[in-house]
């Protein structure tokens, strides 16, 4: 199966797209409250495109866009964004990409608020992605139907792309 993205939008900051039954969310830089709305478009996509099938939500978060912690104002839209289509997402991921010590701690930080939201949808942080979007895959079950193996290539393809456009940019 070709996967191709619907509802991309591409700035400096992230990525988001919708796929299937899943709306993918890169950072590449640190989070803005604009990837947040634009996070909120593609999952009412979604639900007009698939309204009786439960949405997984993949969250990349790229070692770059890590360094800092995004503010309050940040924290509180995408908490609201994800009480809104509660009802709709299957399971969310969240690979926070990076080793060391650092990167351990932010993901335990994200665990911990995630369980605190009481979210009516399974959850988890990782560290990579093939291990995340499994997950992720398992949790949705008769929801998808694509394989971790599909979903992996499909966005290892997109980013490589995304890398050879900076490189031809000079970015």
């Amino acid at each position: 199966m070709d996967l191709i993205p619907q509802n991309l939008v591409e700035a400096g900051d992230h990525v988001v797209f919708t796929m299937e039954s899943f709306v993918v969310l890169f950072w590449k830089a640190m989070p803005t409250l604009e990837g947040v709305e634009r996070c909120n478009q593609a999952f009412h996509a979604m639900r007009l495109a698939r309204p009786k099938s439960k949405i997984g939500f993949l969250t990349v978060i790229e070692p770059e866009s890590g360094r800092t912690n995004p503010g309050a104002d940040f924290r509180k839209a995408l908490s609201n964004v994800l009480k809104e289509h509660e009802r709709a997402i299957g399971a969310s991921v969240i690979v926070f990409e990076g080793s060391g010590f650092r990167a351990t701690i932010v993901r335990s930080i994200v665990t911990g608020v995630s369980l605190a939201q009481r979210l009516a949808f399974p959850h988890s942080v990782v560290s990579e992605l093939e291990p995340g979007t499994r997950w992720l895959i398992d949790r949705l079950g008769d929801h998808t139907r694509l394989q971790t193996a599909e979903l992996v290539s499909a966005l290892t393809r997109l980013r490589a792309r995304w890398a050879h456009e900076v490189v031809a940019r000079g970015s």
